[in-house]
């Protein structure tokens, strides 16, 4: 990490603060982005990063692809709790300046990453 940068690496469990110039918001938990729990840690680990920061959400979803790759996929989401339908990089694209956007894994794995606009 980058010394004086803080960033924040928020999960199910709970938040955890950590010294690095990236803020990493992963969830995984039914309900994004209506969950007003899931929009607070949101908020909260955007607040936790200065104006300029890096955020990203890493997420996973369904594959698309032949039929056993997104059984096999759906299969990983559902042991891992993952809310498919919850699409929490949405945030990302809709809060954060110079997004970028790339799909993994057939599309079982999104991550979108942006920055933090400048507070005026």
């Amino acid at each position: 990490g980058a010394p004086g940068v803080e960033a924040v690496t928020v999960k199910p469990g709970g938040a955890l603060r950590t010294a690095s110039p990236w803020l990493i918001h992963t969830l995984c938990v039914a309900g994004w982005p209506s969950s007003r729990t899931l929009r607070r840690a949101w908020a909260t680990a955007l607040e936790a990063a200065r104006p300029g920061a890096h955020a990203a959400v890493v997420d996973t979803t369904v594959a698309r692809g032949a039929l056993p790759l997104r059984v096999a996929s759906r299969a990983a989401c559902a042991l891992g709790g993952v809310d498919v339908a919850a699409h929490p990089w949405r945030a990302v694209e809709e809060e954060l300046d110079d997004v970028r956007s790339v799909t993994l894994a057939r599309g079982h794995v999104e991550v979108r990453a942006g920055v933090l606009p400048r507070r005026t």
